[in-house]
This record gives C-alpha cells, sequence and structure tokens, in this order.
C-alpha cells in the first residue's frame, strides 16, 4: 500500500478524523494498528523515511513522507496520520512535532 492509497481510504480502512487538527495544524486521522499488522510485524506504507530524532524504538515511531505532505507516526499501538494541504504547512507540522518530542 502506498501512503496515497492510505490517505485517499483513511475512513473506510478503521482512521476516525479527530475532532482537532494536529498540533501542527494538519488534517489529523487515528486508528490502532489493526488493519495493517501482519502477526507482529507492522507494515509501513510504501515511500517516506523514518525520522530518527522523533523516533524512540521500539514505542514511538514517525515516518515522514515529504512528497505527500504527510507524517505517519506509530505509538505504542495506535497510528496517527497528519496529511498537510502545502508544503510551508507540512514542513511546519514537522518543525512542531520535532519540537514536541524534543521534551
Amino acid at each position: 500500500m502506498t501512503i496515497s492509497e492510505l490517505v485517499d481510504n483513511a475512513a473506510r480502512l478503521g482512521f476516525r478524523l479527530a475532532e482537532q487538527p494536529s498540533a501542527g495544524g494538519g488534517q489529523l486521522w487515528r486508528s490502532g494498528v489493526g488493519p495493517y499488522q501482519d502477526g507482529y510485524t507492522f507494515k509501513w506504507p510504501e515511500g517516506g523515511a523514518l525520522d530518527y530524532e522523533m523516533s524512540d524504538e521500539p514505542y514511538r515511531l514517525v515516518r515522514l513522507y515529504d512528497e505527500a505532505r504527510v507524517i505517519l507516526t506509530y505509538c505504542e499501538g495506535d497510528l496517527d496520520l497528519e496529511v498537510y494541504p502545502d508544503a510551508p504547512s507540512y514542513f511546519a507540522g514537522v518543525a512542531s512535532a520535532r519540537d514536541f518530542y524534543a521534551r
């Protein structure tokens, strides 16, 4: 599955739209790992890059999809999918997330 397919099918795949946007202002979808788990192996959508600065393995993994303007975070069994409408808001969201996880 690509990140675009995940974004396009988020509701059908069990994600729910959060009442509030993400701290960075992106559209925030939340879910557990159920639809994306094969046994005990979590399968990331194709592409993107793991952000080691924001990740704290094995508890939190943050993957950035720059072209799709998406931040996908796995944290202790839950998934947050942050979708941004344009590059400036996406990079502001990445900066906000880095600031949050640096605390």
